[in-house]
């Protein structure tokens, strides 16, 4: 009987001290932490203050401006060193618009683009802008909603009309 009290008063004392250590052992954890994000802004601050230093510096500037903006005291001459095998500033331009183009295309719904398509079907590049003469003819103005002119036969008459020629008032021919 002696041995159940003793066992159950350490398993009393286990119960009631175990969540009061893991509050102790994680608010431990939380100020390392702490500590080392402290120490981390000190030495940001400390460097902060080193690059300040330098920026008060008159000579430190304007070897800054030289290298990073390309200026030169007057009666000096800047001369520019290109790479041949790096880009230019255009192929720069167009392969970060392809790539904000393509960013823009994945980040478009599916069904959207489906609908720009449809909608700009027909409309390739090298295409008139102005539709093409049916009949072919360069010369006479031609309108979409126009009827295309009836193309004269060899012997000078005009074929594909409903009308009877002239002194045929009872006979009708038809193409």
């Amino acid at each position: 009987m002696r041995f159940l009290a003793v066992l159950l008063s350490i398993v009393f004392a286990v119960i009631l001290i175990t969540p009061a250590l893991r509050n102790y052992l994680s608010q431990q954890a939380e100020i390392r932490e702490l500590n080392a994000s402290v120490e981390q802004a000190r030495a940001r601050n400390k460097d902060l203050a080193a690059q300040l230093a330098l920026w008060n510096d008159p000579d430190y500037v304007a070897a800054q401006a030289r290298e990073r903006l390309g200026y030169v005291a007057p009666g000096q001459v800047l001369y520019v060193v290109t790479d041949p095998e790096e880009d230019t500033a255009e192929e720069r331009r167009a392969a970060l618009e392809e790539e904000i183009n393509y960013n823009r295309r994945a980040a478009t719904p599916w069904f959207t683009t489906l609908w720009d398509s449809v909608s700009i079907a027909g409309y390739a590049s090298g295409q008139p802008s102005e539709p093409i003469n049916p009949a072919g003819d360069p010369g006479k103005d031609w309108q979409p909603d126009d009827e295309p002119a009836p193309e004269p036969d060899p012997d000078g008459e005009v074929s594909g009309t409903d009308e009877a020629p002239a002194g045929d008032e009872g006979v009708s021919e038809t193409p």
